[in-house]
């Protein structure tokens, strides 16, 4: 939790860019670890057929949407993704 709090605190501050890259990647890095081990946000989607298909989908969407968001949210770039093009790459 801690390293969470540290790691929003971050992203609101400006780095060098090249600095603040590698900064952000290793904040992503140890946010991603701790944010994702959670799955009872896909606990519902435990409720739909075929269960374990669906479950899968909704634990690879929320690593997908992490690792699509956190970097340019940190760097403040202005990037956006579609969740066409996301899905689109499975």
């Amino acid at each position: 939790l801690t390293s969470v709090i540290a790691g929003i605190l971050l992203l609101g501050l400006g780095l060098p860019c090249e600095a603040q890259n590698g900064e952000c990647k290793s904040i992503c890095k140890e946010i991603r670890q701790e944010i994702l081990q959670d799955v009872s946000v896909c606990l519902p989607s435990a409720q739909v057929h075929p269960i374990p298909k669906v479950f899968k989908a909704c634990i690879d969407g929320r690593k997908k949407a992490f690792d699509q968001a956190c970097v340019p949210t940190c760097t403040s770039s202005k990037k956006e993704f579609s969740s066409f093009e996301g899905c689109k790459s499975v």
